[in-house]
C-alpha cells in the first residue's frame, strides 16, 4: 500500500487491532479512520506497525479516541506531523531507537500519557534511545507528570518536552522528582525547554548547562553549583518567576542571553 484515500475505514466501529505493514504510505486527507469513528463499539484499539514499516504518515490517527496503545517496529525511522495528535485515549507507545525524526504535533494532546523512560521501565511512553532523543518526542503531552532520563543520552532535540506542564520538579534519580534524570556532567540543550518546571536540584558533579535548558520555565529559584564551569546561550531565558539566583565559583563562561528576561529577579 502506498496511499490510503479519506475516511478509507471510517466507522469500522468494531475495530479492535490494527497491524499496519505499509512500509511508505502517504494519505490523501485526514480522517482515514473517521477522526473517531473507528473502533467505538469496543473498549479501544491497539495499533502494531510491523518491522516492514519505514515511516508512519502525517495525521495517521489524527483525533482518533479509541486509540489506546501503539507499538512501532524496529525499522521505522520518521513519524509524520499530527500522526497521533488528539489521542487522549492513547496510554502505551512503545517507541524503537531506530526513529530518528518525529515532526511537530506527532503526539500533542495525548493526554492519556503520564509517564515517559526507557523500555522496560513500565513507564506509559517507552522508548529505546540510549543516546540521542529526537526534537517534539513527547511535546504537547500535557499531562506527563514522571520521566525516567537516563545518562546516557547526551543529546535532547528542540521542543523535546515543550508544553508538558505536569514536570514542575527535576533532579537525580532517585529523588522522587518528576523528571528524574542520571546526568552527572551536562544537562544537554533544550531538555526543559517550556515545561512547567518550578524546581531543580543539580548535581555537584555538573560541569555544564546546555543552551536553552531551562528557557521559558517557571523556576522560583535557582543553586548553581561550584562545579558548573559553562552556562550555555539562553539557558534561563525568560525564566520570569525567578526571585533568587545563586552563580557558583567555577562558572567561566556564560553564554549570550543566558539570564535575559528573567524580570522577577530579586536577589542575585
Amino acid at each position: 500500500v502506498t496511499s490510503i484515500g479519506s475516511s478509507a475505514f471510517s466507522f469500522c466501529s468494531a475495530l479492535e487491532t490494527i497491524n499496519y505493514n505499509a512500509k511508505h504510505a502517504t494519505l490523501s486527507s485526514n480522517g482515514v479512520f473517521g477522526g473517531g469513528g473507528a473502533g467505538t463499539a469496543g473498549d479501544g484499539i491497539s495499533v502494531i506497525f510491523g518491522n516492514s514499516v519505514e515511516y508512519i504518515p502525517s495525521r495517521l490517527f489524527y483525533g482518533e479516541l479509541k486509540v489506546t496503545s501503539v507499538t512501532i517496529g524496529e525499522n521505522v525511522t520518521s513519524i509524520g506531523f499530527s500522526a497521533f495528535y488528539g489521542c487522549q485515549n492513547l496510554t502505551k507507545v512503545v517507541m524503537p531507537a531506530s526513529v530518528e525524526t518525529i515532526d511537530s504535533n506527532a503526539f500533542h494532546g495525548c493526554t492519556g500519557i503520564t509517564s515517559v523512560g526507557p523500555i522496560g521501565s513500565g513507564c506509559d511512553y517507552e522508548f529505546g534511545w540510549t543516546e540521542t532523543i529526537p526534537q517534539y518526542a513527547f511535546a504537547g503531552c500535557t499531562n506527563i507528570t514522571h520521566v525516567i532520563m537516563p545518562g546516557t543520552i547526551t543529546t535532547t532535540g528542540y521542543e523535546e518536552f515543550a508544553g508538558c506542564t505536569g514536570i514542575t520538579s527535576a533532579g537525580p534519580i532517585g529523588g522522587d522528582y518528576d523528571f528524574e534524570f542520571g546526568w552527572t556532567d551536562s544537562i544537554p540543550d533544550y531538555t526543559f525547554y517550556r515545561t512547567g518546571l518550578q524546581s531543580v536540584i543539580l548535581p555537584e558533579t555538573l560541569t555544564r548547562i546546555g543552551n536553552s535548558a531551562f528557557n521559558s520555565t517557571a523556576l522560583e529559584s535557582l543553586v548553581i553549583p561550584d562545579s558548573v564551569e559553562t552556562i550555555g546561550d539562553s539557558a534561563f531565558y525568560c525564566c520570569s518567576a525567578m526571585e533568587s539566583l545563586t552563580i557558583g565559583e567555577g562558572v567561566t563562561s556564560i553564554g549570550s542571553s543566558a539570564f535575559s528576561f528573567c524580570s522577577a529577579l530579586e536577589t542575585i
